[in-house]
């Protein structure tokens, strides 16, 4: 371990933290928790700042140069001329225009003379020009399942003047896994280039985007991909009673999410020993921060159709209680299945209704269910399903 250790600030899930700061704390690390954040990255530029290819339009400063009645004249000197731009001047306002292929940073100074029939005055204008932001696609990181990796933007940064700040972006990708992963920057005393990402289990393409601006408001965005390995389950049977599981999760050689709680007290007269709980809580056991819609879910890992056809019989089996110990769901609730099929798309299987007018002190029993798997579309090396809960107020 370091002598002095780096510290990385950020967030973890609550019954998750311990063994994170366990294993960090073997590389020589400290963790943080709930460091502040900017909310606004890009600096305020005290002058006339332009990026290459933008417009900025000046006002000039003529108040106390009247020397006498006569109507000003305005006019560009010729020298200097401007070097990494164009210049137009109508009446007061000067128009700058800097060149779209500039790169880096530097001053341009224009001259303008305002002339009256008794006197001359030189107005000095500075344009500080920069290059345009870009958005880079960094090296990617490779990962497997629930781990942690840093990971550093190096070869990518090239900015002109010092940094001044960094942020993630939100990612607009179709990764699986969205919101059940973590990263975090490895400081918030700086703008820093490193993070640490924690995998979720769910395999699959993510990409993290970071945003970087140095001190000339010069803001690039960083996309870096992700890839978390994972495995495949190599056919039939899948079975899981939940008995040979302590909890709270569910068992990660089958499943992906990690929503639903896994116990044996929740509901009466259980089919086996275990049950998976869709009780309203995050992984974390806090409240889902939902009024209504997708509650917990719960998605098995990949399963190998591909040496099955459709008619061999394949079901999905499953039993299921309403209420347990807990409240009844509403008449407008539901309780879903949904099969992928080779497009990766999800097909929706099965819908079952909540209830109504359920005593409190009632608990209806676990009733069995079988669902077919017969269409062509799901017979292939990547099929899943999973259970979706949806809640009303």
């Amino acid at each position: 371990a370091p002598a002095s250790p780096q510290r990385i600030i950020g967030q973890v899930a609550a019954q998750e933290e311990s063994d994170f700061r366990n294993q960090l704390k073997a590389q020589g690390i400290v963790l943080e928790l709930n460091a502040q954040r900017s909310e606004e990255c890009t600096p305020d530029f005290l002058g006339n700042l332009v990026h290459a290819g933008e417009s900025l339009d000046i006002l000039l400063d003529t108040f106390d140069l009247s020397s006498d009645t006569s109507t000003p004249v305005l006019t560009i000197l010729p020298v200097p001329a401007p070097k990494y731009g164009t210049v137009s001047l109508d009446e007061i306002t000067l128009s700058y225009t800097a060149s779209a292929s500039f790169t880096g940073a530097a001053l341009d100074t224009i001259l303008v003379e305002y002339s009256q029939q008794t006197d001359k005055d030189t107005i000095l204008v500075e344009v500080q020009v920069v290059r345009a932001g870009r958005t880079v696609v960094a090296d990617g990181m490779v990962i497997g399942p629930e781990d942690f990796q840093s990971y550093c933007l190096d070869d990518e940064l090239d900015f002109p003047s010092a940094k001044y700040c960094s942020e993630f972006l939100p990612s607009a990708n179709s990764y699986d896994g969205r919101g059940r992963q973590n990263f975090y920057f490895t400081s918030y005393h700086y703008p820093d280039t490193c993070m640490v990402y924690w995998s979720s289990r769910f395999p699959g393409n993510d990409t993290v985007s970071v945003r970087i601006c140095d001190e000339l408001a010069v803001c690039d965005t960083f996309l870096i991909p992700v890839t978390i390995t994972g495995d495949t389950i190599p056919g039939l049977p899948f079975f899981d009673d939940f008995s040979k599981n302590t909890g709270p999760w569910p068992a990660e050689q089958r499943w992906l999410d990690k929503d639903v709680f896994v116990n044996n007290t929740l509901a009466p007269n259980p089919p086996s020993i275990g049950m998976a709980t869709f009780d309203g809580l995050d992984r974390r056991g806090r409240t889902l921060d939902i009024f209504e819609g997708k509650g917990d879910q719960l998605t098995s890992k990949a399963i190998d159709l591909s040496g099955y056809s459709p008619n061999q019989g394949v079901f999905l089996k499953f039993y299921l209680a309403p209420k347990g110990y807990g409240l009844e769901p509403e008449k407008v609730d539901s309780f879903t299945v949904e099969f992928r099929n080779k497009d990766r798309e999800w097909v929706r299987a099965g819908t079952i209704l909540g209830m109504e007018d359920v005593p409190l002190d009632s608990f209806p029993p676990f009733l069995f269910y079988s669902l077919p798997v017969d269409q062509s579309e799901f017979f292939h090396s990547a099929f899943q399903f999973r259970f979706t809960n949806y809640v009303s107020p």
